[in-house]
């Protein structure tokens, strides 16, 4: 007779699904950051990556003096302080992609800076984090994570290092998990990460986003595998 099991977690690499045993410690993920939205910016659809570049190239210039023509508004006081104080600049968009997220942290960021830093790079889709205690994590450093807790709540080892994964709410979530999928290689912090999840509900995500801080999640309904 066959019998229902849960499909077991499985991290997708580029080349082939290939099961992934982790041994290193885990890794600090961060709290997740206050976000900021300009209630003052309307803003304009554009390539995303093209804007991406746009700013990147600005934060060169202006972190090596480097006037050059065209360059000049960058060097304005308000902007230049702006771009100084930039951490990071994410999006996961790819080519002529118009339209999707930019995700960008700035160090004591206020309404004054976001209004300064959007007009001067009009766009439509920003999203403004504090990049004051802001550390980048990798993507297969947060799917490594995930797995770490998974296997310590199946097999109830609970540590100094794990327990916060046994508070009642995560440890149903994570019970719950039958896949964890992901492409990134090993400096990517913009690939997806897929999760399947059994019963999957809005609530069941926001409890696994608070405890696992990542931007590209792609959720799913879970399911039994049959043998």
């Amino acid at each position: 007779m066959l019998k229902k099991r849960l499909i077991p977690i499985i991290f997708l690499l580029a080349a082939a699904a290939v099961l992934v045993v982790c041994q290193s410690e885990p890794a600090s993920a961060p709290d997740t950051p206050e976000t900021y939205l300009s209630p003052y910016f309307e803003g304009v659809s554009r390539s995303t990556v093209e804007l991406k570049n746009e700013i990147t190239l600005a934060r060169v210039a202006v972190a090596n003096g480097d006037i050059g023509e065209g360059r000049e508004k960058y060097f304005e006081p308000e902007i230049k302080a702006v771009l100084l104080d930039i951490e990071e600049i994410i999006t996961a968009a790819k080519g002529d992609v118009t339209d999707a997220p930019v995700i960008v942290y700035i160090d004591g960021i206020d309404e004054g800076k976001i209004q300064t830093f959007a007009e001067c790079f009009p766009y439509n889709c920003y999203i403004f984090r504090d990049g004051t205690n802001y550390t980048p994590v990798y993507t297969k450093d947060v799917a490594a994570e995930i797995g770490r807790a998974w296997r310590a709540v199946r097999e109830n080892n609970k540590t100094a290092d794990t327990k916060k994964y046994f508070n009642k709410d995560i440890k149903a979530v994570l019970k719950s998990l039958t896949l964890i999928g992901h492409s990134a290689n090993s400096f990517d912090f913009t690939a997806t990460i897929t999760v399947e999840m059994l019963d999957l509900t809005q609530e069941k995500i926001e409890i696994f986003k608070k405890y696992f801080p990542y931007d590209y999640y792609v959720f799913g309904e879970g399911s039994y595998a049959e043998f």
